[in-house]
């Protein structure tokens, strides 16, 4: 249709309103065993971990406009899938508090949200993971600071399907690189300060379904977040005591989408907190606290990632919300 001169009255013929019903059903049992040892320094962690999952999917596809009744079905899918999956690490503590490791483990996740265009299920996703890296905790102090670097190979990963708009593709295997930056700190009295940095690249390396995509960057995988708060409780003594204030800023970097083709721009979100001990106010309220939130406090204007290549949603607009806490 021509957006500056419509017509309206043009026929259709036979137009493709489907509606599809699911019914999905999934059980999981798992048996899990984790072990850690210390000696003269070394740590070293291990655990194992078996799972057995049943899941059926029924689905049926309705074509009312559509004079193909053979169109008209319902598919039944059962599977069942079992996986051993495992995790080792091995680090050593220095005298100072600093402790490097290094990591791998693998990781199994069936998936019961979504399936293919023809009603079969998804595959389970699963993926490989190997780190390294440092941690200091400085001697008399509760600050802990950690870096660390990453490579994780995934498979089975789920897409939108571009040819058929509500049901999935998956990538064959994707590979994530990048490192980690974090700290938590009390710079003074009552002052609190949480920092994290992560840096994400993202390849498809890959997808019999659509070999177009194999060295694509990951839909929705930003290259670098960043977020930063920090709290500051008043002393007791002063006339502020008992709140406690607190904010911070939460940054999302650029993404694309699966074709690589759109880009969703970045965004950064401030968020905001205060709360207070009702204990001030009695001895008997030990334990209350009355507190307030908000999320995105400015109400910065920001887009997520919509299920369909070519579409976004738009981002959570500013939230505020009241919390009583009581703890004995």
């Amino acid at each position: 249709m021509d957006l500056y001169n419509p017509v309206y009255n043009l026929a259709i013929a036979f137009p493709q309103r489907t509606n599809v019903a699911t019914r999905a059903t999934q059980q999981q049992t798992g048996l899990y065993f984790q072990d850690q040892m210390k000696w003269n320094g070394f740590i070293f962690t291990g655990s194992v971990r078996k799972d057995w999952v049943d899941q059926e999917i029924r689905t049926t596809f309705n074509f009312p406009n559509l004079p193909l009744p053979t169109l008209n079905r319902t598919t039944v899918d059962q599977q069942s899938f079992s996986a051993l999956s495992y995790r080792v690490a091995l680090g050593y503590e220095f005298d100072a508090g600093v402790v490097p490791y290094v990591s791998y483990s693998t990781s199994f996740n069936p998936q019961i949200a979504g399936q293919r265009a023809d009603g079969s299920a998804l595959d389970p996703r699963e993926a490989k993971q190997i780190e390294g890296g440092v941690k200091w905790q400085p001697v008399g102090s509760n600050a802990l600071y950690t870096a660390s670097y990453f490579e994780i190979t995934q498979t089975n990963i789920p897409l939108a399907d571009p040819l058929n708009p509500g049901f999935f593709i998956q990538t064959g295997e994707a590979v994530a690189k990048g490192f980690e930056l974090e700290g938590k700190a009390s710079l003074f009295e009552g002052f609190n300060l949480i920092f994290g940095f992560a840096h994400l690249d993202t390849k498809v390396t890959k997808n019999p379904s659509n070999p177009a995509l194999v060295g694509n960057r990951l839909a929705n995988a930003p290259a670098n977040t960043l977020s930063l708060f920090a709290d500051y409780a008043f002393p007791l003594g002063s006339p502020f005591g008992g709140f406690r204030a607190g904010a911070g800023v939460r940054y999302v970097g650029a993404r694309t989408d699966a074709t690589n083709v759109d880009c969703i721009p970045a965004y950064a979100l401030v968020d905001a907190s205060l709360s207070y001990d009702l204990a001030r106010l009695d001895p008997a309220w030990n334990g209350a606290i009355l507190s307030v939130n908000a999320t995105n406090l400015f109400d910065q204007r920001y887009f997520t990632s919509g299920f369909y290549t070519g579409y976004v949603f738009e981002g959570f607009r500013r939230s505020v919300f009241g919390t009583l806490t009581y703890r004995w």
